[in-house]
């Protein structure tokens, strides 16, 4: 069934009219016919109706076929317009063909009328097709220039036919530059060979194939892209080009890396705050009970004064190692939080480091263990800009653990004067520490025997401690180890002139 067609017809003499009206029904079971005697009937029908095809007479009284032409082409340039005439002469008829008529017929022909309305229609449908394609064309060519992510097409061998202008931003190239090259102008060389094979067998094969690259761009930079591609085909199934849409994703990568390490943060601030209980809770109540039952003994009146002598010194013993969990705690607390403020001042270590070994001699002596302060001839011309309480804390752990885990032999400390720095050390020659442990030794609440009953005290923060001190004086500490050798913790701050 043909669809129904709407016919305006110009023309001022209406006896035409039933003519071409009789000449249209041998040709067409149903359509809507429009009559139009003046050039305002003629507008007014062009808007109001739908009009497909057009007939009008050459000459009229008050209107002219040319004009109505002109109106049409102008206005409603996809509607096909046809003269019906009988007065046009033939240069007329080849001007208005020439002027965007698609026929003429003349009145004496009028048999002529139905085949040109019908190749006119055929015509017209088909300019609307080719007009239709050409504009969905133009929209996702427009669509490819302007799209945020970059579009490359290959001919069949993998050269480059096209980029995207996204395309070229994103790899530093110019279009001329791209232009016949193969993509592997982008490889980085960090893409195993295996990743390109399966990529050619996948789109060779006629399937579309998904995946990650690591590229180069023109300046030499690294980044990722999201690859997708796919091929061609023809009308007879064969592939002729490959398309790939790629995305640059190297700060998405970023992101999620980022958010890994935070997550990893999290979950290691929450072990680190499972362990702070654990640990805290052990290292104060151990003490606290020693203080509790101490006191509750010296309150026997019968206890000899040396029994009451050994037992102040287990109560001392007890309150000392309680401060200093409590100190230690306190210190982790403020450098985890960031509110420890180091406060420099220009000073000579000399006497700080004899301070540490007058300090700690009784210890020494008590554990059986050579003490040796090592320092150059000159050392007190040596001075120092940083934060001197805070040294003597990072002295303080470093010797006490050097004494804890040193079961005999020697421990000892100083400096050494090098280009620009002093060099600060403490060396024992105690039971060392394993080479897979010295990667997290630093870390909070870690011991090399991290259970409870591991034979040393301590809440395992002493190194944790003396690394965040050292990091807010500016210097990083360094760990040289070998298992029942000994150790050996150095660090360097610059010299003062």
């Amino acid at each position: 069934m043909e669809n129904k067609i709407c016919i305006l017809h110009l023309e001022d003499q209406l006896a035409d009219s039933i003519l071409v009206k009789a000449e249209i029904k041998k040709g067409f079971d149903s359509f809507d016919y429009h009559f139009a005697d003046s050039a305002a009937a003629f507008i007014k029908a062009l808007e109001e109706k739908k009009i497909d095809i057009v007939l009008s007479d050459y000459e009229l009284p008050d209107y002219s076929g040319t004009d109505a032409l002109a109106l049409v082409k102008s206005r409603y340039s996809e509607v096909p317009f046809i003269f019906v005439s009988g007065v046009m002469g033939e240069d007329a008829a080849i001007a208005s063909l020439l002027n965007g008529a698609v026929d003429y017929v003349f009145k004496t022909k009028l048999q002529r009328l139905v085949p040109a309305i019908k190749r006119a229609l055929h015509e017209a449908a088909l300019l609307r097709e080719k007009n239709l394609a050409e504009n969905e064309r133009r929209k996702l060519s427009r669509a490819v220039e302007q799209s945020s992510v970059s579009i490359v097409i290959t001919d069949r061998d993998g050269n480059i036919e096209f980029v995207n202008p996204w395309a070229c931003e994103t790899a530093g190239y110019s279009r001329e530059e791209l232009l016949g090259k193969n993509p592997r102008v982008l490889q980085s060389g960090e893409v195993p060979y295996i990743v390109y094979k399966d990529l050619w067998d996948t789109i060779s094969a006629g399937n579309q194939w998904h995946g990650e690259f690591h590229n180069r761009k023109k300046t030499g930079e690294l980044y990722w892209e999201s690859v997708a591609i796919s091929p061609v085909f023809d009308a007879g199934g064969s592939i002729t080009h490959y398309v790939a849409i790629k995305e640059d994703v190297t700060g998405k990568k970023a992101m999620i890396s980022e958010l890994k390490a935070a997550k990893e943060r999290a979950e290691a601030s929450d072990r680190l705050k499972t362990e702070f209980i654990s640990s805290i809770s052990h290292e104060i109540r151990t003490p606290l009970n020693g203080i509790l039952g101490m006191y509750q003994v010296l309150l026997d009146d019968s206890l000899s004064q040396e029994e009451k002598e050994e037992y102040f010194a287990i109560l001392q013993s007890s309150s000392d190692r309680l401060i200093k969990t409590v100190t230690n705690y306190m210190d982790t607390a403020l450098i985890v939080s960031g509110n420890l403020a180091v406060k420099e001042t220009v000073f000579a270590p000399e006497k700080l480091l004899i301070e540490m070994g007058d300090q700690f001699r009784p210890a020494f002596a008590a554990a059986g263990l050579v003490m040796e302060l090592l320092l150059p001839p000159d050392a007190g011309s040596y001075h120092v800009k940083s934060d001197a309480e805070m040294l003597r804390k990072v002295f303080s752990h470093l010797i006490g653990n050097a004494i804890e885990f040193t079961s005999r032999g020697t421990v000892s400390f100083g400096f050494e004067k090098k280009e620009g720095t002093l060099d600060f050390f403490v060396k024992d020659t105690g039971t060392g520490i394993d080479p897979e442990v010295q990667a997290t030794i630093f870390e909070h609440f870690v011991q090399e025997d991290g259970s409870l009953t591991r034979g040393h005290e301590g809440s395992g923060l002493g190194l944790s401690i003396t690394r965040g001190l050292l990091k807010l004086m500016g210097a990083e500490i360094r760990l040289e180890s070998e298992k029942n050798k000994g150790s050996a913790f150095y660090f360097s701050l610059p010299v003062v002139s």
